[in-house]
């Protein structure tokens, strides 16, 4: 059964939205422990095989930075 490309747009979308969300959540709680700094991403992928075509589940990787 193969992912459909607009499904896999929607999984990164989703996750990091997800990511913002609760770090928005942790910022509006006070939590004074967690350091705010600019940061960027530049690139979210989705894959759920190893480089040798074996299945491995549902990952994102994501590619950012931060100062």
């Amino acid at each position: 059964m193969a992912i459909q490309l607009g499904t896999v747009h929607f999984l990164i979308v989703a996750a990091i939205s997800a990511v913002a969300a609760v770090v928005r959540y942790s910022q509006r709680r006070g939590n004074e422990a967690w350091p705010i700094t600019d940061g960027r991403i530049f690139d979210a992928a989705y894959f759920n095989t190893d480089r040798n075509g074996r299945g491995i589940g549902h990952h994102i990787r994501v590619q950012y930075s931060y100062k």
